[in-house]
């Protein structure tokens, strides 16, 4: 009984900090798809942030949002700052 409720307590309740920044950013990324110019832009910024902040977090955990955030700027990955770190 003890050694249940030990490990109940030791488990997280919910999502950690790198899934919610990752969640968040592919959130993002998924309005940016619904809009045009400058807002659109800014939403693909943010997303990049909090991918960004998942991976610092968790490295690999928000390659694939970093990719697709990548892909909707018609950027090459290497290009944006902070990610070229990550990459052999």
């Amino acid at each position: 009984m003890m050694i249940e409720r030990a490990t109940a307590l030791s488990e997280p309740a919910g999502p950690s900090l790198d899934q919610i920044q990752n969640n968040w950013g592919g959130f993002l990324l998924i309005q940016a798809r619904t809009k045009t110019g400058e807002e659109r832009e800014k939403l693909l910024e943010q997303a990049w942030g909090h991918a960004m902040e998942s991976e610092t977090l968790s490295p690999t955990m928000s390659a694939y949002n970093l990719a697709c955030i990548a892909a909707e700027r018609g950027d090459p990955v290497r290009q944006h700052a902070g990610w070229a770190t990550l990459l052999p």
